[in-house]
């Protein structure tokens, strides 16, 4: 820690409209969660946590096992530990970055990163549709990794709890199988600056090899379901009939089935446009890579961690969720390298231009499924003040 990250720090202009930018976005992210809870559950932001193995092996169906188990347990029914379980992983996600992100952001072209639109709070905020998926375990086990960077009193424990959650992530969806090798580069750093043994860091990164290729071939070995069965249990359990659609609904449909809607999606605009939301979201970001010595190696894994997760744009539609996946699996390990020394501001960013691009950040984002949500965060704000009269 330097002498200027122990002052108290006085918040800039472009300080307050993050932060209210923020703020306005766990607004709605968090309406959403209530509304969601109080209509019973949607079929997809809480189903997917639903899918469990109960009937029979199926991919993604371990975790939903477990959380049924643990519901029981606990005498709830499941969608009330399905919301209590998505609002605990957004908590941990906010009081995990909080610190990091005040740290950094003394540098302000870091508020580009923490406040894109495809970053964690405003594309949650701007498209809350395609909020609360299971990639917000993947995104809390992230997060943990990074306050260590900072004091070293807990460091190991907020470890092993991300190692944990990541493991849960791997069984919970497919997906974010992809992030792993994001995921280790971090973990390599936080592990290292938390005193960890060679030994034990490359222990822990082959343990996750080797649940990911687990994870894999459970779900090759298992990735269709009779949704039936495994509706069954939750109308038992007194869910809504929505469930026996949405992410469960999916689990019939082989890769040849979704083929059409794929080709429908890239014959379309869809496709262009959710290439410019790409092309908006990056910028930013590789702007603030610019500002930062060793911008060419950084470049470079920029590109390597976006491929990681490109092959999801050829198997499944929503898009915009796989480019959120891209900007905060990079962005945090961006974090951690800044964090540990690695990198270093070495030329200043205009004030004015990181504000326009923040206050534009507010109008769009990219679309969950495809394309760009117009109005984004603003229009959410409009709509959500509109039905509260």
């Amino acid at each position: 820690m330097t002498i200027a990250d122990a002052l108290p720090r006085r918040p800039t202009r472009i300080d307050l409209v993050a932060l209210c930018l923020a703020a306005l976005s766990a607004l709605i992210l968090g309406r959403q969660l209530g509304l969601d809870y109080l209509v019973g559950g949607d079929a997809f932001r809480q189903g997917d946590w639903l899918i469990h193995a109960d009937a029979g092996p199926v991919r993604r169906g371990l975790f939903g096992s477990a959380l049924l188990r643990v519901a029981d347990a606990l005498g709830l029914d499941p969608l009330a530990a399905v919301v209590a379980l998505q609002g605990l992983l957004l908590g941990v996600i906010a009081l995990a970055l909080a610190p990091v992100v005040w740290r950094l952001t003394r540098a302000p072209e870091w508020w580009l990163l923490f406040l894109s639109p495809a970053f964690i709070p405003l594309f949650w905020g701007a498209d809350p549709i395609g909020s609360l998926r299971k990639e917000v375990i993947a995104f809390a086990a992230f997060a943990l990794l990074l306050p260590g960077f900072l004091a070293s009193v807990g460091a190991r424990g907020l470890i092993a709890l991300s190692v944990l959650l990541f493991a849960l992530a791997l069984t919970g969806h497919e997906a974010l199988i992809l992030l792993s090798p994001a995921y280790a580069g971090l973990l390599w750093l936080a592990s290292g600056h938390a005193g960890l043994s060679r030994g034990l860091r490359l222990g822990l990164i082959a343990t996750l090899a080797l649940a990911g290729m687990a994870a894999a071939g459970y779900t090759v070995a298992f990735a269709q379901a009779e949704p039936g069965a495994i509706c069954a249990a939750l109308l038992e359990r007194g869910l809504g009939a929505q469930f026996c659609g949405g992410a469960i609904g999916y689990l019939e449909h082989t890769g040849a089935e979704a083929a059409p809607e794929m080709s429908a999606q890239l014959a379309g605009s869809g496709a262009l446009m959710s290439l410019v939301a790409w092309a908006l979201a990056a910028a930013p970001v590789l702007y603030l890579v610019s500002r930062h010595s060793g911008a060419g190696w950084v470049v470079a894994l920029f590109a390597l961690t976006v491929l990681s997760v490109a092959p999801l744009f050829a198997v499944a539609a929503d898009w915009g969720r796989w480019v959120q996946l891209q900007m905060v699996s990079f962005g945090c390990l961006l974090a951690g390298l800044a964090l540990s020394g690695r990198i270093v501001p070495v030329r200043q960013a205009s004030p004015r231009l990181i504000l326009i691009v923040l206050v534009l950040g507010a109008l769009w984002s990219p679309r969950h499924h495809s394309g760009i949500e117009e109005g984004g965060l603003a229009k959410q704000l409009v709509y959500a003040a509109t039905e509260a009269r």
